[in-house]
């Protein structure tokens, strides 16, 4: 029922509009994204907290263009990426199913995928970036107008929260918080340490140690160990080192690992146990670090310390263990009414065919040669009305 209803359905926010008719005729929705407050058990608190301050679930939606919710997937841990997530919800033999030959729309964290289209890297894309300056080449054009559309899922989920104001009301907390750490930071500010390399592998040793002794409960130590390797650092290397610093630098190196296990689970990278090294091809290697230019210091090379930052901070990561949709099954030693705190053508032709419809005489590209510069000299100004 649902695939014939997203199969036919033709909504007039496309059929009646010349700048997305028939350009995305084939397109039956947005995906995304949003985090939602949750209160998880101390223990794994660390693997809820993501780029949002506080515990949060990441929570999938897909949206029709009459704002009619078709597919949610919620539970997965804060700290997951949102391409993560997606790529679950396609996996499930009950999850997210696109009819052949349609699309969602995503934004860019998603990548290009059978089934998502999404905008171009690089270029602008959000609409106030084209208040004041129309598009001027195709590929703005192609992301003015991937936006406009995209943002019904946006619409989507400002209706949900307001309708349910416990939702709102947890995201409101979230900017209040974030607001208080931004002025704790500008009254902090001047108090920045410098870490060498004997430090860092001194405060990962402390935390190691810790750790095994169990002082570290939920996602992070407690004040005492973090009072242990500012004390004795400060002892050693002979400069002030604050428990705080040593705050700071946890962070940092939960960043790393996040990064390290990210590439790690995508798909054409490998992994050697004994060298403690992602390991990949040359192709993969240079597609990879085309778009990830910072990333190829932990490619085809040993990761210093990665044991080490296992047990500090490998228990953090996101495993996707709690997250359910509505057509899972349901466990039979689960609770059947838990508490949820809310928190045909492929990309390249359809991107092709929008470029040609604006009479600009673009050539065609392939799908990864569609970074290039495209041919100026040509006014996008009165078609992106």
């Amino acid at each position: 029922m649902l695939l014939d209803y997203l199969t036919t359905r033709r909504t007039s926010d496309i059929r009646n509009n010349r700048r997305f008719y028939p350009y995305f005729k084939d397109c039956i929705g947005a995906i995304d994204g949003t985090h939602i407050r949750a209160s998880v058990p101390i223990e794994i608190q660390g693997r809820f907290r993501g780029r949002k301050d506080g515990t949060t679930q990441n929570v999938l939606a897909a949206i029709t263009f009459d704002l009619k919710f078709c597919y949610v997937l919620a539970g997965w841990e804060g700290s997951a990426h949102d391409s993560r997530v997606l790529d679950d919800a396609l996996h499930r033999s009950r999850g997210l199913k696109i009819p052949e030959g349609k699309y969602y729309l995503g934004d860019a964290g998603y990548g290009n995928k059978t089934g998502i289209l999404s905008p171009y890297r690089k270029v602008r894309y959000h609409l106030q970036e084209f208040s004041d300056h129309p598009p001027e080449n195709a590929q703005e054009l192609f992301n003015l107008r991937h936006s406009s559309l995209r943002t019904t899922i946006e619409r989507g989920f400002g209706v949900l929260k307001k309708r349910f104001r416990v939702l709102g009301n947890c995201i409101c907390l979230d900017y209040f918080i974030v607001a208080m750490a931004k002025n704790t930071q500008k009254e902090g500010k001047g108090t920045q340490f410098k870490w060498s390399n004997p430090m860092h592998a001194m405060l990962l040793d402390i935390l190691e140690d810790e750790a095994l002794k169990g002082n570290k409960p939920s996602n992070t130590f407690k004040p005492r160990s973090f009072a242990r390797v500012a004390k004795e650092i400060s002892e050693k290397f002979e400069v002030t080192c604050l428990p705080e610093h040593a705050s700071n630098r946890l962070r940092t190196i939960k960043t790393t690992w996040k990064t390290i296990q990210s590439i790690h689970n995508n798909s054409g990278f490998g992994w050697d146990d004994n060298l403690k090294m992602i390991t990949c091809d040359k192709k993969t290697y240079d597609e990879y670090v085309m778009v990830h230019h910072t990333h190829d210091q932990y490619l085809n090379k040993k990761i210093e310390f990665y044991d080490q930052m296992a047990i500090v901070v490998g228990k953090d990561m996101a495993t996707g263990s709690f997250a359910f949709s509505w057509g899972d099954e349901t466990p039979q030693n689960v609770d059947h009414n838990p508490v949820v705190e809310l928190d045909g053508d492929s990309n390249s032709t359809i991107k092709e065919k929008i470029t040609d419809s604006s009479s600009l005489h673009s050539k065609g590209r392939s799908h990864r040669e569609r970074s290039r510069d495209v041919n100026e000299g040509s006014s996008y100004s009165e078609i992106a009305s």
